[in-house]
């Protein structure tokens, strides 16, 4: 198996940067640029670039990988149990939106949903697990990454359309890298 990621030199990079670039742009890997109105009649700025992406996918153990997926329907199953324990939200937003305007603008938004009355009985919920490996510094050689819950968003999780795109992207760059000659014949 060939070095991971593969050793390539600054001119290299350079160029697989701009041929991943590239593909993400044709290929819909790209996010709205700040500032810019929807219909603006001159646009001084493109309207989108390309979403921030890693050149390279990055190493993941399996085990990890698989801890986090048994462990991501317990995470669901209590946001959930949260989001339905009106009393518990109650006792705990009131506090938070006296320092955070954010929090309150969200738990007014709540009240004059609670207040209303449930729609439809179904929900969904869209969240996204952030988890970081984590190796304890005074550990043997021998010593196992674990993962890490680094947070659990329930709002900020646009960019999950995305994910399937940077993984082509990544196919494409290992494709553009390895026809450059630096990983075999593939």
């Amino acid at each position: 198996m060939p070095p991971f990621p593969p050793a390539l030199s600054e001119a290299e990079l350079v160029e697989l940067r701009d041929h991943a670039v590239d593909w993400a742009l044709a290929n819909g890997l790209v996010v709205r640029t700040a500032g810019q109105p929807l219909h603006s009649p001159a646009q001084a700025q493109p309207a989108a670039t390309h979403a921030p992406f890693a050149l390279f996918p990055s190493p993941f153990p399996r085990a990890s990988y698989e801890d986090a997926t048994k462990l991501q329907p317990l995470f669901n199953l209590l946001v959930d149990k949260i989001a339905n324990d009106h009393a518990f939200l109650k006792d705990v937003m009131e506090s938070l939106s006296e320092v955070d305007d954010f929090v309150a603008k969200l738990y007014d938004i709540y009240k004059i949903v609670s207040a209303k009355g449930v729609a439809q009985p179904i929900t969904m919920g869209l969240l996204r697990s952030d988890y970081l490996l984590h190796a304890p510094t005074n550990a043997s050689a021998e010593a196992k990454a674990v993962i890490q819950q680094v947070e659990l968003n329930t709002i900020a999780s646009s960019f999950s359309s995305l994910s399937n795109r940077a993984a082509d992207l990544h196919r494409y760059d290992m494709c553009i890298e390895r026809g450059a000659g630096h990983g075999g014949n593939h």
